[in-house]
């Protein structure tokens, strides 16, 4: 069996700690942590706030396996702006500060993974500009890095809810190639499942090709190739297919559910997603 995780962006209408009760409650092994404000900020999130997140572990069969660095309005009203790939230094700075927010409290709550888009490529930026920035704000964070990945996760072209728009990164293929260029262990892939099926051709060959890049994985279902994520069960993802290839590549990590549109049938979501998931994932041992 995969261990499971769960991110909080699902459980944003609770109070954080009754959503890492609730998670732990499910059966969940871990928890993905999100930057909202409904939970947790990056440059007002307390000492104090900390210490009783990290009792809270203590006491709870549930560990933090991963903090995403950014809701895609955490800074603007335009999704994921500023970024790592914004024209003005400054902006650039603006994304760095958060990432490297996230990596502190990584460390504090002994987080070992912290996740971040590229962002979108704005008008006037060629793409050798875009990754030349990107690389110099990867290598930039990961000096702050301590204990912690980082995990670049691809991201599928935004909802009309979202704005619309396309991410400079939305792919393995495309990820995998800064990873190599970057060459370090604390920089690897977060690999989004729905987004290989939104995105990309062939989900299992892909899936198989990006696991020796791979630190953490997203995972819900889809229908067809629309980018809006669905409970595990209710797309069209063959996820027998997708446990396979995971476990014939020995992967260790975990699986952690995100779903963003289920916030008002949290339960459902939470407890359907898991039951599914580890059916598709009989026979396999880990």
């Amino acid at each position: 069996m995969f261990p499971l995780s769960f991110n909080t962006q699902c459980l944003r209408n609770l109070p954080l700690g009754r959503a890492l009760e609730e998670t732990a409650k499910a059966g969940y092994e871990g928890v993905d942590l999100f930057y909202r404000p409904e939970h947790l900020q990056p440059f007002n999130t307390t000492q104090e706030q900390l210490d009783e997140l990290n009792d809270m572990f203590a006491k709870l069969p549930l560990k933090p396996v991963s903090l995403v660095s950014g809701w895609p309005f955490l800074l603007s009203d335009d999704a994921f702006e500023p970024s790592l790939i914004s024209p003005d230094r400054k902006a650039r700075q603006q994304r760095i500060n958060v990432i490297n927010a996230a990596l502190d409290t990584a460390n504090e709550l002994s987080i070992p993974v912290v996740q971040f888009a590229s962002g979108v490529r704005q008008a006037g930026v060629s793409p050798e500009e875009a990754i030349e920035m990107l690389t110099e704000g990867i290598r930039t964070c990961l000096r702050n890095a301590g204990d912690a990945i980082l995990v670049l996760e691809p991201e599928a072209p935004l909802p009309a809810s979202m704005g619309g728009g396309r991410c400079f990164i939305e792919t393995t293929s495309q990820a995998i190639p800064i990873i190599e260029e970057i060459g370090s262990p604390q920089f690897r892939l977060n690999m989004d499942i729905t987004h290989v099926q939104c995105c990309e051709e062939d989900l299992t060959q892909c899936v198989a090709d990006a696991l020796p890049y791979t630190r953490h994985i997203h995972i819900a279902d889809i229908k067809g190739k629309v980018h809006h994520h669905e409970i595990p069960g209710e797309g069209d993802i063959d996820f027998r297919s997708v446990m396979e290839v995971l476990n014939d590549a020995n992967y260790e990590h975990y699986l952690s559910v995100e779903l963003h549109a289920h916030a008002d049938e949290w339960e459902r979501a939470l407890y359907q997603s898991r039951t599914h998931l580890l059916e598709q994932m009989q026979d396999f041992e880990v």
